[in-house]
């Protein structure tokens, strides 16, 4: 991977994380869609 590819990656998540800090809302969507935070309707339909 070329160095200016990485940069462009880099930045591209920097875009992303200003956005998903917005608001606790988006937050919380954006870690949700990634995988990364379960959400609570999730949790109760496997019974916890």
């Amino acid at each position: 991977m070329t160095d200016t590819a990485i940069q462009s990656q880099i930045a591209t998540i920097k875009n992303a994380t200003k956005k998903a800090l917005l608001s606790k809302e988006s937050a919380i969507k954006f870690l949700s869609d990634a995988g990364i935070l379960k959400s609570k309707k999730t949790d109760k339909k496997r019974g916890k």
